[in-house]
C-alpha cells in the first residue's frame, strides 16, 4: 500500500478532537476538504475509521486499533517538522515560498517577489507551486517559510496580510451571445457549459465562487489543469465559457479572440501572504514586512 504519512497526521487530529471542524481548525485546513481526505483514507484501507451521526463522530473498533499505530507516526512527523524549522533558522539565506499556479498573472504578486529579490540579493528565493490549502499545510509543517493564498482560510498558527482582492470573471468568445461589457448576472449562464477548477483542490473557494452558477442553471465543467488555457473546441456551439479571477488570461486559444466580463455581485476574494505566527525564519520576516508595505499601498 502506498500510504501517505500526512493522511495519518490528519486522521490522528480528527480522532483526538472527535470533530472534523475542530481538527480542520487545528490543522489549518478547510473542513470539507479534510472530511473528503479521511473518506479517501478509509477507501484506501478498506474499512471505516469512524461512525458518523449528525451530532458526533466516534472511532470504530478498527479505528481505535489504527489510531494506536498512527499516533506514533504523527508524533514523529511533528518532531520532523520541528527539526525542519530549526534547520530553516540555521540557513537564513534561503527562503521557500509557496504560490498558487495562477498567481504569476497577479501583478502585485510578481512585483512583490521581484522587489524582494532586488532588495535582498543575498537570499535564495524558491517558489513552490500548489493550491492554497496544501501550501498552508506545508507552511504549518515547516516545509515552507511562507505562502501566497487565495480565499478566506485563517489557519490557527499562521498570520496573514491581505495583498489584494480578486473577483470571478468570465472569458467569452468575441461572437458569443453573452459577449459585451459590464457585469454578467449568474442567471444569464443558465444552460451554458462553464469551465471551473476541480472542487477537490479547494472546496471552500469552489463553493463560494461556483455554486451560485450551478444554482442558476450553468453546467460546471471541472478542468484538471485549470491554470492552463484549455484549447477551444471550434465545433462547440455555444462555445465553452471559462471562469477566471481577474488574472489576465490572454485567451482560450491563440486563434480565438476573447472578451472578459465580471460576474455580477461576485464577492471580493482576498489574496494574501501567510507565514507562521511564531518561529518564522529571518528571510520570511523580511518578506513579511515588505508584504505589509504592499498591503498599505
Amino acid at each position: 500500500m502506498n500510504f501517505d504519512i500526512k493522511a495519518a497526521v490528519h486522521f490522528v487530529a480528527v480522532a483526538e478532537e472527535a470533530s472534523f471542524t475542530r481538527a480542520a481548525a487545528k490543522l489549518g485546513l478547510a473542513q470539507p476538504w479534510l472530511s473528503q481526505r479521511i473518506r479517501l483514507l478509509e477507501a484506501q484501507l478498506g474499512f471505516a475509521l469512524f461512525t458518523r451521526t449528525t451530532r458526533r463522530i466516534e472511532l470504530t473498533e478498527k479505528g481505535h486499533a489504527f489510531l494506536a499505530a498512527a499516533r506514533p507516526l504523527a508524533q514523529a512527523a511533528a518532531a520532523l517538522a520541528q527539526a525542519a524549522r530549526a534547520l530553516g533558522h540555521a540557513d537564513p539565506a534561503r527562503l521557500r515560498i509557496g504560490a498558487p499556479p495562477y498567481s504569476a498573472r497577479i501583478p502585485v504578486r510578481t512585483k512583490l517577489v521581484s522587489d524582494f529579490m532586488a532588495r535582498h540579493g543575498d537570499v535564495s528565493l524558491e517558489l513552490e507551486i500548489g493550491w492554497t490549502p496544501l501550501l498552508l499545510e506545508r507552511v504549518l509543517s515547516g516545509a515552507l517559510d511562507g505562502a501566497f493564498g487565495i480565499g478566506w482560510l485563517q489557519p490557527e498558527g499562521l498570520r496573514q496580510v491581505p495583498i489584494c482582492t480578486l473577483a470571478v470573471e468570465f472569458l467569452l468568445a468575441a461572437d458569443d451571445p453573452l459577449a459585451g461589457t459590464g457585469p454578467l448576472p449568474a442567471a444569464a449562464l443558465a444552460g451554458r457549459r462553464v469551465a471551473v477548477f476541480t472542487r477537490g483542490l479547494y472546496p471552500q473557494l469552489f463553493d463560494v465562487a461556483f455554486k451560485p452558477l450551478a444554482q442558476a442553471g450553468a453546467q460546471l465543467v471541472q478542468i484538471v489543469e485549470f491554470h492552463e488555457e484549455p484549447e477551444a473546441d471550434q465545433r462547440e456551439t455555444p462555445p465553452l465559457i471559462v471562469t477566471d479571477f481577474g488574472l489576465g488570461r490572454s485567451s482560450l486559444a491563440k486563434s480565438v479572440k476573447r472578451t472578459r466580463r465580471p460576474l455580477q455581485d461576485s464577492p471580493p476574494v482576498p489574496f494574501s501572504f501567510f507565514t507562521r505566527a511564531e518561529g518564522a525564519t529571518a528571510p520570511a520576516e523580511r518578506f513579511w514586512r515588505l508584504a505589509q508595505q504592499y498591503a498599505q499601498t
